[in-house]
């Protein structure tokens, strides 16, 4: 690796000995709180016996916390530290200096999922035995998954468009903000329908081709309620519908490819934001 890419090797080793030399009583002692807070939320969701539904509403809400730290000053700490004419004049090209900085926070992303799959894990082993849990275990995550390699690729794409770390924090945070909270309360205002009813009245149609599967998700397009159907809360929320009824409504979200047709799409947009970020490095530095 620090031979393929000397960039991913800095920031994945050279940095982060560095803060952690410098650093070292506050990175000890953080540590001992996420342990402490870790261990106190297993505890609770074993005794309670949460729901998989609800642990993964809160692996979803910690994912939205921190991920955005992991590629908010990608390309902007660089600006601020007058090293990114330093950066340009390397035998990096545009792709392995993007792919560098951009793999850093999937690295890290991937650490963070790692350490909240053991919370998933013990919720869906208390689920009933009828329950797929295994099988909802695995499409939670992907698509928890799927949305912070979103949030990777749209800070990376932030902290080189703006250069500048608190203007690129900002605005991740509240593009979140926006989007999870704000958009689907506008949707449901300007369309007047029920999110739920809507969704299982569309899911008693007949799914047995391709081309009305298709027709779901394209009328789900032109109503509007595709801003709804992508926001991860509330895919992850009717997921539970999914695997925990056994009606047409479950067996239609079965048929449409309900979480997985939402992570195709976060994954798309995340390629979008990577694909920006690699042209403007291309045309910025001449790489």
């Amino acid at each position: 690796m620090r031979n393929e890419n000397p960039l991913l090797w800095y920031h994945l080793v050279g940095s982060t000995r560095h803060r952690f030399t410098r650093l070292r009583v506050v990175y000890y002692s953080i540590g001992v709180v996420l342990i402490l807070v870790y261990m106190t939320t297993f505890l609770m969701i074993v005794n309670l016996r949460l729901g998989i539904t609800e642990t993964f509403f809160l692996i979803l809400f910690v994912v939205c916390l921190i991920t955005p730290l992991f590629s908010y000053n990608l390309f902007s700490s660089e600006y601020e530290k007058a090293t990114w004419e330093f950066l340009a004049l390397t035998r990096l090209t545009a792709k392995e200096i993007v792919l560098g900085k951009w793999g850093v926070g999937l690295i890290r992303l991937v650490v963070l999922l790692a350490a909240l799959f053991p919370l998933g894990l013990a919720s869906s082993a208390l689920m009933p035995a009828s329950h797929d849990f295994m099988t909802h275990l695995i499409l939670g995550t992907l698509c928890i998954g799927c949305w912070g390699v979103l949030l990777i690729s749209a800070g990376t794409w932030l902290s080189f468009r703006w250069r500048s770390t608190v203007l690129s924090a900002s605005l991740l945070y509240a593009l979140q903000v926006f989007v999870l909270l704000l958009l689907p309360s506008l949707v449901g205002i300007l369309t007047y329908e029920p999110w739920v009813d809507f969704l299982g009245t569309m899911l008693q149609d007949d799914f047995s081709s391709f081309a009305s599967r298709a027709y779901f998700w394209l009328a789900s397009v032109t109503n509007g309620q595709c801003l709804v159907w992508l926001n991860p809360f509330y895919t992850l929320g009717e997921m539970g519908t999914m695997f925990g009824r056994y009606d047409e409504i479950a067996q239609g979200m079965h048929a449409v490819g309900w979480g997985l047709v939402q992570s195709g799409v976060y994954l798309l947009l995340a390629a979008g934001f990577l694909w920006l970020t690699h042209n403007g490095v291309k045309k910025c530095w001449r790489k």
